[in-house]
């Protein structure tokens, strides 16, 4: 395993480390379902030991963020003394071993400095924020380089004194996380009680709270015979973007006295939502 110029960054002296969001990075944007909005990875394999006394690394976890730009690192560890180096390399496969020493790769440091990123030919560190716990790490940082990168794997180890490897993690590939829109339905009112042919307004709101826009959302309001729609059954909502919501307003009446049950059904893809409102006409 190799890890080019990594250098070592002492976790020791957490009143450096500092708090908070990361800074600079920018407002999510709709993105259309099935893009991907970043790569993950969880490293927990590893060989070799650790001196007395010394906290054993059990975890590194890593996500490279496509859409915002982010790196995030987070390591934990047994009981012991703080882990001094915590050192990680992006990059891609070469049909042999995760190389990270490429002109693509990138080495990544949490440390009392914050959080530092090398990446080739970019001269200095990137630097971001790093926040330690009892037995944790978490650290991140912006630059819009990130999401320029095409990583498709990661390396990691912990080192001790001198830089020495104490341990290894296995290489691990980085899995896509895609936008996926997440729609829910509301059709008010539940119930409504009515005297006549009263038309009776159905209220349909489609809200999408997922992380990517939901295309082509149907919207269909039927019942059974003794119950009629004013205008179509189906209307389209278009495109819901993630984090907004549609409301249409569909109007319906009923031909005889009696107790009936309006189905809204709402299909995008393959997600398919249906709602019930009853009618009593008296």
């Amino acid at each position: 395993m190799r890890l080019g110029f990594m250098r070592a960054v002492v976790l020791a002296g957490a009143a450096a480390l500092t708090t908070g969001a990361v800074a600079g990075a920018p407002t999510a944007a709709a993105t259309p379902a099935g893009t991907v909005l970043a790569k993950t990875g969880a490293l927990t394999t590893y060989t070799g030991t650790v001196p007395a006394g010394t906290a054993t690394v059990t975890s590194i976890t890593v996500r490279q963020d496509l859409q915002h730009s982010t790196l995030a690192v987070s390591a934990r560890w047994s009981a012991g003394t703080v882990p001094k180096t915590i050192a990680v390399g992006f990059g891609r496969w070469n049909g042999k071993e995760c190389d990270v020493d490429g002109d693509d790769g990138a080495h990544a440091y949490a440390g009392e400095r914050g959080f530092e990123v090398y990446i080739p030919f970019s001269g200095a560190p990137v630097l971001g924020q790093a926040t330690r716990a009892a037995r944790s790490v978490t650290a991140s940082l912006h630059d819009t380089r990130i999401a320029s990168r095409e990583w498709t794997c990661a390396i990691a180890a912990h080192r001790g004194a001198n830089s020495a490897d104490l341990q290894r993690f296995s290489p691990v590939s980085l899995a896509s996380v895609r936008a996926t829109p997440r729609l829910s339905a509301k059709a008010a009112p539940k119930k409504r009680v009515v005297r006549g042919g009263t038309w009776v307004k159905v209220k349909v709101t489609v809200r999408n709270s997922g992380t990517g826009t939901a295309s082509r959302v149907r919207v269909r309001v039927a019942g059974s015979k003794r119950v009629k729609v004013k205008g179509p059954q189906a209307r389209s909502y278009g495109s819901v973007v993630d984090g907004t919501r549609e409301t249409k307003v569909f109007k319906v009446r009923t031909t005889r006295k009696g107790r009936y049950k309006v189905t809204v059904t709402v299909r995008s893809g393959s997600t398919t939502l249906k709602r019930t409102v009853v009618v009593v006409r008296r």
